[in-house]
């Protein structure tokens, strides 16, 4: 008897039958060890969102940072009062659920006559989040027209 190896029919009841199951249990028990790890961290990188919403307030001329309009040069860690608005917060910081950290900015600074002003803004969700600790983080901020200042982000939750 003549042998040829195999023929065709045989090289692909080899690949359906052997290999394709293999691999795809393979893939399977990688996906399952993959998603379980993501799941007991909560998330690849702990922290991102705060630091997005940080980073946002502090330099993006959409929300509080200072846009000079002749050049249009924008001053990170420079805060522009007449930007400070509820309306211009709750469109940088959208967190309207319980599901999402809660967050409070006051913005410290000292007015014409020296005297210590503060305003600030809450997340729509902060009296929703009772749940969770506190957490602060300072920033020391220039705000146009009044000098030095102190950016304290609260979040809850």
């Amino acid at each position: 008897m003549d042998k040829k190896g195999l023929s065709e029919s045989d090289k692909q009841l080899y690949w359906t039958l052997i290999v394709l199951p293999f691999l795809v249990v393979i893939g399977a028990v990688v996906f399952y060890i993959v998603y379980s790890l993501v799941g007991v961290t909560d998330g690849i990188f702990p922290g991102l969102e705060e630091k997005i919403y940080e980073t946002r307030l502090l330099y993006s001329p959409n929300c509080f940072a200072y846009q000079d309009e002749e050049s249009g040069r924008v001053y990170t860690s420079t805060i522009d009062l007449d930007k400070a608005t509820e309306e211009v917060f709750r469109g940088c910081v959208p967190l309207t659920t319980a599901r999402e950290p809660a967050l409070r900015v006051e913005i410290t600074y000292h007015d014409e006559n020296e005297d210590m002003k503060t305003v600030s803004f809450s997340s729509e969700n902060w009296e929703e989040k009772v749940t969770g600790g506190f957490r602060v983080k300072q920033y020391p901020v220039i705000i146009k027209g009044h000098g030095e200042g102190m950016m304290d982000l609260i979040y809850r939750g």
